[in-house]
């Protein structure tokens, strides 16, 4: 992937972890850019690899900021040292489900116990799935504990009624999303300007300011990772969320999990007055994809990307925000993606924009 990780010991130079770093940063991959740092700076302690190296550890220990409240205090001790331990997470779950036990046989039961017992569950249940350990028998108690909630008509994002409200200035808007919102290519290269949405923001009779915040194989708890970071302290109007097609490689099992924190965070993010746009996964061409972008132990009769866009659909119509369903015309066909199978090129791009404009009045 990188030339620094190569086995040829004349690139094991500060110069080419440098650079290896600056371009995980490019596209947002940030473990590695960190790693890359973390062995120039063994090499030599120059003050602009130190620099580089702080500036990375801001960006990945600055995590769960945005949580519901009644976890805040719980997570302080793990949010800076080992956000995804899932031992750790199980038995902050365990806690609040104890205590949401407790409520419920006193008929005294508060929706701040609930929900954070239901996003430290399904938290849970993603670390825990990461890590290879099972999740079935936790799965079965967040179904029991999530109730089936409203949902509400799917509406139109009125970007006409927005524009009125900022009075002639800029719409900021910020996009999150895995490799197919940063606009990710199989050479690794990155080309925003034939991005869904930098294409769908060209087509607006509106001043937009438009941030790509998406980052490399990101999933739903990316999300809840570093929605502070990457939304909120931009201070945007609007967030437009494209996630989904990396989760389903954790199996069918963790989708219930996945609409959960989805669910968690929309309502948490227009809580802070941003704007949602939820816009579902896209089909992946199954026969196409080579066995080595398959995880280990897992079978391609395990991607069941259909249950994730149900999820994400969930999601936004329980948070009444505007979904956009980019899946059910999208055309499974190799020649409307730049590998063949999972990342879309210009056509498979104009496609979601055509998908998100059937849903912008």
């Amino acid at each position: 992937m990188f030339s620094s990780l190569k086995a040829d010991s004349s690139l094991f130079k500060e110069e080419e972890w440098l650079k290896a770093g600056d371009y995980a940063c490019e596209i947002r991959f940030f473990p590695h850019a960190f790693q890359c740092y973390q062995r120039a700076s063994e090499i030599n302690k120059s003050e602009t690899t130190l620099r580089k190296l702080n500036d990375i550890i801001d960006k990945i220990t600055n995590v769960l900021e945005l949580v519901p409240e009644r976890l805040k205090v719980d997570l302080e001790e793990i949010r800076l040292s080992n956000p995804l331990d899932p031992g750790k997470w199980l038995a902050i779950a365990n806690k609040f489900l104890k205590e949401y036990s407790d409520q419920l046989s006193q008929n005294k039961v508060e929706a701040q116990t609930k929900e954070a017992a239901e996003f430290a569950l399904a938290f849970t249940i993603y670390c825990a799935k990461r890590s290879g350990n099972p999740i079935t028998e936790m799965n079965k108690v967040l179904q029991d504990l999530v109730a089936e909630k409203a949902k509400f008509a799917s509406k139109k994002f009125n970007l006409t009624k927005l524009s009125q409200n900022k009075n002639g200035e800029s719409i900021k808007f910020v996009c999150f999303g895995d490799n197919i919102s940063l606009g990710l290519l199989p050479d690794w290269s990155i080309n925003f300007s034939e991005t869904y949405h930098y294409l769908w923001s060209k087509e607006l009779n509106t001043k937009i300011t438009l941030a790509n915040n998406s980052i490399s194989g990101a999933g739903v708890l990316d999300l809840c990772l570093y929605a502070q970071r990457d939304i909120l302290n931009y201070k945007a109007d609007v967030v437009l969320l494209m996630l989904g097609n990396v989760d389903a490689w954790l199996e069918e099992e963790t989708a219930l999990a996945f609409q959960v924190l989805y669910s968690a965070m929309l309502k948490l993010i227009k809580a802070n007055g941003i704007e949602a746009i939820v816009i579902s996964p896209i089909p992946q061409i199954m026969n196409k994809t080579p066995d080595t972008d398959i995880p280990p132990g897992l079978s391609k009769d395990d991607y069941k990307i259909e249950s994730f866009v149900k999820a994400a659909q969930t999601a936004a119509l329980e948070n009444e925000v505007c979904f956009v369903d980019a899946f059910c015309n999208f055309p499974q066909n190799e020649n409307y993606y730049a590998n063949q199978y999972s990342l879309p090129n210009l056509e498979g791009q104009l496609e979601i924009k055509k998908a998100l404009l059937k849903e912008t009045i």
